[in-house]
């Protein structure tokens, strides 16, 4: 799964993000086009500034991200991926979109806890997703805590 899924290319998705931020769980969501190499990414936030929008293409515009606010300050802006603006409440960059960053994360963890894989990753049934079978994989891991 994780060799085949880190073939992808392209995608486009709606991404739903929530992430605990100073012990909140703010949510956006988002409508994202995006190709892995070279890195381009374009972003359409629906929730909660609709029409906000980011453009962003590998070695270009000096490598800046293209924003398109849809308000004050009444312009399109320049700035940093990795700069203070973009990454304000959030923890995860424009470049851990896709599945690269999750799939590294779970390579990761099976590595980890090899020994035990079979109480940890089971298939727990199957579904159906935008008129399609799929099966329903859950990762447990069982080292997972938050920390304050």
């Amino acid at each position: 799964m994780i060799g085949k899924t880190m073939e992808i290319k392209s995608m486009t998705f709606t991404m739903t993000k929530k992430e605990r931020i100073k012990g909140v769980y703010p949510i956006q969501v988002s409508e994202v086009k995006l190709n892995v190499n070279p890195f381009k990414m374009y972003l359409r936030q629906k929730f909660p500034k609709d029409g906000l929008e980011v453009l962003y293409v590998q070695d270009s515009n000096n490598n800046k991200a293209l924003i398109n606010t849809n308000g004050f300050p009444w312009v399109n802006i320049h700035l940093d991926p990795m700069g203070s603006t973009m990454r304000h409440n959030q923890h995860h960059t424009i470049f851990q979109s896709g599945y690269a960053h999750l799939m590294s994360i779970l390579d990761h963890l099976t590595d980890k806890y090899k020994s035990t894989i079979d109480n940890i990753i089971k298939i727990s049934g199957s579904t159906k997703w935008d008129g399609r079978q799929c099966y329903i994989v859950v990762f447990e891991n069982p080292a997972f805590k938050y920390l304050n």
